[in-house]
Parts: structure tokens; sequence; C-alpha cells
């Protein structure tokens, strides 16, 4: 009895122990029905992550639609200008208006700058295009244009208003003609925004009047005398195809009658051309002012070519129309120097990279009486090209011997040493860029 009371006992305490371990939570571990769970680092991650993209969504869409009410409110003002403007054309004496060209002013609202641009043409009443392009119509209204602009734009289009106005009766002269220059840029087709406000002077007897080109790239010059008159462009930074900075034509005016002058003008284009030496032979440096870079283009009249002379192997060839068939390029004058570089592609103000290769001569110098150093000279005989021939030093040599590695352009030339016979006769090179980089030629003397 005894002993089966104590066994009762012990199996009482087993049973509370283990009842008491399950209510005890073990270390580290997470029972399900905790209150006291928390985030794990992925679900923080998570979390920042929506928070980042919602936050990056309400922002752009705030930007964007304070950008629509500042543009909307540029454009209000814009409208508001350009009406102010037109009502001012509208009321001026016709005597006080011009009858072509463009004017620029700005208007400054609110700190905001805006450009206004008032636009002339004198043009018959069924034109359609600028005064430079109707020349069969006689001009009877003049045609204004208001065009605002701001900073910021973007896509957004100027704000343009439009109005014709009729002359009062007696306000022209029978007697006196016009003048309408039409500016192109290299593409004759295209009219860019930069073609217009191009200086254009007209100078004849009894005139000096100037005017800016419209966005149509026409000048018209209204009721001027008969007579011949000179035409000039004066834009600082424009070329005609020949590299003129300040072109000029000859126009002749008749009574009734408007006279038509075009020009091509386009913003110049710049070759930064290097001269280097294929084969590692040396620059002469003391004949670099004698070597000329020639340009090719059929656009140089009357031969297709342009010389340009300079000094040191870095030279900027400035002042060039920006061809859309571009440059051919060459070191040397004479005419069979070869193009190293063909179509050379240039942009309006922009400054294009060249490299203009020579050739390299090996000159084995030797001397059977020697009396002081001695000059190596290549010489080119006359051509087309070099009327008077060109002369180049190549370099000194003292001793009896020697060896220059020297540059030279490529063509026909004669290697000779001033004052002194050759040992036979004189060696003739023919350096072509097609044949080895580096031609041996031995001087004896």
């Amino acid at each position: 009895m005894e002993r089966g009371a104590r066994m009762e006992r012990r199996g009482r305490a087993r049973r509370t122990n283990r009842r008491c371990l399950r209510r005890v939570r073990p270390p580290g571990r997470r029972g399900t029905t905790s209150n006291e769970s928390g985030l794990t680092l992925i679900e923080l991650v998570i979390a920042i992550s929506v928070f980042a993209v919602m936050a990056g969504g309400i922002a752009s869409t705030a930007s964007s639609g304070l950008n629509l009410i500042r543009n909307d409110r540029n454009r209000s003002v814009a409208a508001n200008l350009a009406s102010q403007e037109m009502d001012e054309i509208r009321q001026t004496d016709f005597a006080s208006l011009p009858l072509s060209g463009l004017t620029t002013a700005t208007r400054t609202v609110d700190g905001v700058p805006y450009e206004v641009e008032r636009s002339f043409d004198f043009v018959a009443t069924n034109a359609t295009t600028s005064a430079c392009d109707s020349l069969s119509s006689a001009p009877e209204i003049l045609r204004a244009t208001v065009r605002v602009r701001w900073n910021s734009m973007g896509s957004i289009p100027p704000v343009q208003s439009n109005t014709v106005i009729t002359p009062p009766v007696g306000s022209f002269d029978p007697s006196k003609g016009n003048v309408a220059v039409k500016i192109s840029d290299r593409d004759p087709g295209v009219l860019p925004e930069n073609i217009a406000g191009v200086w254009v002077f007209l100078v004849g007897p009894g005139v000096n009047e100037s005017v800016q080109t419209t966005a149509e790239g026409c000048g018209f010059f209204a009721q001027v005398p008969p007579g011949t008159y000179t035409v000039q462009l004066g834009s600082t930074g424009w070329v005609d195809r020949q590299g003129t900075e300040g072109p000029t034509q000859t126009a002749g005016v008749t009574a009734g009658a408007t006279t038509a002058v075009g020009f091509d003008y386009d913003q110049a284009a710049t070759i930064q051309a290097t001269l280097t030496a294929a084969g590692g032979g040396t620059l002469p440096s003391s004949s670099w002012a004698t070597i000329p870079i020639v340009l090719g283009n059929t656009d140089f009249l009357p031969t297709g070519t342009k010389e340009f002379s300079g000094t040191g192997t870095v030279r900027t060839l400035a002042s060039l129309f920006p061809s859309s068939t571009g440059y051919t390029a060459r070191a040397g004058a004479c005419d069979d120097a070869v193009n190293v570089e063909d179509s050379l592609t240039v942009t309006s103000n922009s400054t294009t990279n060249a490299t203009v290769p020579l050739a390299t001569v090996d000159v084995q110098f030797s001397e059977f009486a020697v009396d002081g150093p001695d000059d190596i000279v290549a010489v080119h005989a006359p051509d087309s090209g070099c009327p008077s021939g060109q002369t180049i030093v190549l370099g000194t040599v003292a001793g009896s011997v020697g060896t220059l590695l020297a540059a030279l352009p490529y063509g026909t030339w004669e290697l000779q040493v001033p004052g002194k016979s050759p040992v036979g006769s004189w060696p003739t090179v023919t350096l072509d860029p097609s044949g080895a980089p580096v031609t041996f030629v031995s001087v004896q003397v």
C-alpha cells in the first residue's frame, strides 16, 4: 500500500512538471499566438520601397502640375504682349512703319523675360509666300507678324499674331523700284529658325539702308530710286560658299519693278587640322610657313580648291561654309599633292578635327670632301598649283655621312644640296600615300 502511494505521488509530480514546461516558451523562439511579434528586415525594405514609389509619384504629379500652371501663365502673358504689339502697329501711321524686315525687343513681366519679334513683309494681296518669293506680283499690302517667345518654352510654339495693312492712296511713287534679297543656308529648301535676323545693307544713289531678314530669309527694300546698288550681308560669324563673311552683289533697279538678289549664307564652320608624318618623319619646322593646307570643294571658284597658309603643325582653317558635301584636304599646293582626307564633314558654328599626313623620306647622305655642315633641300618643279615651285629645307648634316628622316608633302621632289654637285644626278622621289610609309633616298656629293 505504501509503495503504491509513493508511485502515485511520483506520477502526479511528473505530470505537473510536464504541464509547467509546456507553459514556458523556450528562449529564441516565438510562439504562434504571441502579441509581441515584429517586422523582419525583408518586410521593412519592402515597406520603404512602396513608400518611395508612392512619394515619387506624388512629387512627379505635383511638379507636372506646377509646370502646366507656369506654362499656361507664360502663354497668357505672351498672348497679351502680342496683342499689345499688334494694337500699337495698327495705331502707327503707315509712313512710320517699316515696309520690310525684322526687329526684336525684350519685355520683362514678373521677372520673366519675353522676346517680342516684329516682322514686316510688303507683298501682293494674294501672296502666300514672302516678298522675296512672289516677285511676279507687285507689292500692294503690308503684312505684319508678331511672335513672342520666352525661356523654357520646350516644344511649345511661340505665340503669334498676324495682320495686314493697306497703304493709303498715294503712298507709293510708281517711278521707284524694289530690291528683294533672299538668304538661304546650306540647305536651300529648308527655312531654319536661324536664317532670320541676318543683316542686309543696300547702298546706292542717295540710299544707305539696312534691314534684318524675316523668318523666311527675306530682306526687302521698297521704293528706292532707279540705279545701280551694292547689296551686302554683314552678320558676324556668317559666310557665303566662298568663305566670305561680308559678301556683296550688284543690283540694278528699274522703275515699277522688283530686282531679285540671292545669297547662300550660313554660320561659319572651322577645321582644326593637325599635320603628321607617316613613318615617323621629322616635320621641318623652318619650312612650315611655306607648306600650305589645301581644301577642296566645288564651291571654291574657279578651281575647286582654296589654299590656307600658316605656321606650326596645328592649323585652324576658319570661315568655312558648312557645305553638305564636305571638304577634301591635303598638304602642299602643287598639282600632284594628293588629297589625304576625303569628305570632311563640317557643321555650322562648330569645329571639326582632322589629321593631314605627309610622307616620310629616309635620306642617306655621303660626301667625299667634307667642308662643313650641308643643308639638304627638297625642290618641287613649278606647276599651276605652285607657279613658283617649292623648296623645303629638310635639315642639316655634318660630316662625311649622315641620315635624315624628314617629312614631305606627297608628290614628286628632287633632293639637292645647295652649292654642291651630285655624284651623277640629284635623286628624284615620287611620294604616294598608297606606297610604303618610308621612302629611302641616297644623296651623294
